[in-house]
């Protein structure tokens, strides 16, 4: 393994925050599905804002993952100073301060029931759910369709500067092999006369 491996940062993250993921859906069958009160009281509020970021929190690290693999592979003299342990913990926790802030929002649409012991939606304007709209469109714009459309965009960047790289090479091959065919009947020719 490579001591100075970023990458191996990004995947433990990741592997962490998907085992946090499936705690908090754990927790959400228990709520709904079998119908165990554990989200009670503030408790529901912050486990929504925490199990939102979570889930928003594993497409974003894709995403970060993907652009130091565009940077490695498409800018291989800059990766060695973009592309470093330390980076990329900061950029991990810089992403999900992001994530974890933007999600502050959700703390507020949800609350605790206490007539009907559960945790619920709720219109936090009088006026009309548009903030909330607003918000929950914003989110999926946001994370299920940019971060999945830059994910897609790098990747095929990636895999153009893969076959050009490939393609180079190949055609370096060729053009050796081909001056030493020439060589070779040169030589041949030489012998003969």
């Amino acid at each position: 393994m490579r001591k100075e491996n970023s990458s191996a940062i990004y995947l433990a993250a990741l592997s962490i925050n998907d085992f946090i993921v499936l705690v908090f859906v754990l927790i959400q069958d228990l709520q709904y599905a079998w119908n165990q009160n554990v989200l009670r009281y503030y408790f529901c509020q912050i486990f929504m804002v925490f199990s939102t970021s979570t889930q928003l929190f594993s497409s974003v690290l894709v995403l970060a993952f993907t652009i130091e693999r565009w940077i490695a592979i498409c800018y291989p003299f800059k990766r060695h100073f973009l592309c470093t342990p330390k980076k990329a913990i900061i950029v991990s926790i810089t992403l999900f301060s992001f994530v974890l802030f933007y999600n502050t929002l959700n703390g507020f649409m949800w609350t605790y029931e206490a007539k009907i012991d559960s945790c619920v939606f709720q219109n936090i304007f009088k006026d009309g759910p548009t903030i909330e709209k607003h918000y929950i469109l914003s989110t999926e714009i946001i994370f299920s369709g940019c971060v999945p459309i830059l994910i897609l965009l790098f990747n095929v960047l990636v895999i153009r500067e893969m076959y050009r790289i490939t393609n180079c090479q190949n055609h370096k091959m060729i053009d050796v092999n081909a001056d030493r065919k020439e060589i070779i009947n040169l030589n041949n020719k030489k012998s003969q006369r």
